[in-house]
């Protein structure tokens, strides 16, 4: 159980800090921003009931220290999404979602084919290996292998957090890359 909560507490740590540092510019202050967003939540441990609502406390807190960070500093503060600022699964899938194509279509073609009959347009591995008359062990092992080089893709150009159950809840750009825009 200390396992499971150490994992869940390092993705919310993640995903808070990628949250803050797209508002904020400066490193130091995104570490002390965040710094304050925890320090709160062991200030109020056991007031928070469950994960959900964990979540979205951290979010408005978040939130709160962005705009306090922007007032005390004399500066105006940004546009931040709304009180309801925790992001949906929907909303990371369309983000991401719109860059699959691209990565898929620079891939290998036996790659691409696998990929695009199953992931694209929703064939089960069956039907694909009908679809490339391959057999089904063949069509699984080239889709196994496909998925792999397509995340090694995906995570030349970002890195991404990921919840509990493994969902993409951010991302942050590395370097100079504009893969995902």
């Amino acid at each position: 159980m200390e396992k499971t909560q150490n994992v869940v507490s390092e993705k919310l740590y993640q995903a808070i800090k990628s949250f803050v540092k797209k508002r904020v510019q400066n490193d130091e202050d995104v570490s002390d921003l965040v710094q304050e967003i925890f320090l709160k939540l062991h200030k109020n441990e056991g007031k928070i009931d469950d994960l959900e609502n964990l979540v979205a406390w951290l979010y408005r807190v978040a939130r709160n220290q962005i705009i306090d960070f922007y007032r005390k500093n004399g500066k105006p503060v940004p546009e931040l999404p709304s009180e309801d600022i925790t992001p949906t699964d929907d909303d990371i899938f369309r983000e991401v979602s719109s860059w699959l194509e691209y990565f898929i279509d620079i891939l290998s073609e036996p790659d691409q084919e696998i990929l695009k009959l199953t992931e694209i347009k929703g064939l089960t591995q069956k039907e694909a290996a009908l679809h490339l008359n391959i057999s089904l062990e063949a069509a699984k092992a080239r889709h196994q292998r496909a998925k792999r080089r397509l995340r090694n893709k995906l995570e030349e150009c970002c890195a991404y957090t990921f919840d509990f159950r493994g969902k993409v809840i951010s991302y942050e750009v590395k370097s100079e890359n504009t893969c995902c825009d």
